[in-house]
């Protein structure tokens, strides 16, 4: 059996933890757009980029934040495609929440710590990949965490 340490290494996924439950019936729209009003930001590499609602800032290393203390980091992934994660994986990553689990993105909330969730997004666009960790109060509206989640794209 892997460590996690070795699962997340061998995944390319940030630092996360968690607990297994799948949500079904969920669908989360994927490659869209700017939309308007939200502030662009990139890597440090200029590779992945994201879009944020108005409110929140965005520091001169790429990094958001939330009036409330959300935090959001976008950066370029492994060189290896994404895979989609076995049961084994989930477990070991304390996955709390799969919300997508595919060959073109792996998509999951991590277990709460105090007053916070972590998302993590993991999506494959051509030879690239980007990853996306999303850190927001528990009250953060989900919805808008989906549309953040949602414009994660490649920059080439």
């Amino acid at each position: 059996m892997r460590n996690i340490t070795s699962i997340k290494a061998a995944l390319g996924l940030l630092p996360c933890a968690g607990l297994l439950t799948v949500l079904q019936g969920f669908s989360v729209p994927a490659f869209s757009q700017t939309p308007a009003g939200w502030h662009d930001t990139q890597d440090m590499s200029k590779a992945c980029q994201i879009s944020l609602p108005p409110t929140w800032t965005v520091t001169p290393d790429g990094q958001g934040t939330a009036p409330d203390g959300g935090q959001a980091v976008v950066v370029i992934g492994s060189a290896r495609p994404v895979t989609p994660l076995t049961p084994d994986d989930q477990k070991l990553l304390q996955v709390d929440r799969l919300i997508e689990n595919s060959a073109k993105r792996v998509f999951y909330v991590s277990k709460p710590q105090g007053d916070q969730l972590q998302y993590i997004v993991d999506q494959q666009f051509n030879a690239k990949r980007c990853q996306l960790q999303l850190i927001v109060p528990k009250a953060y509206p989900e919805a808008e965490v989906l549309k953040i989640a949602s414009t994660l794209r490649s920059t080439h």
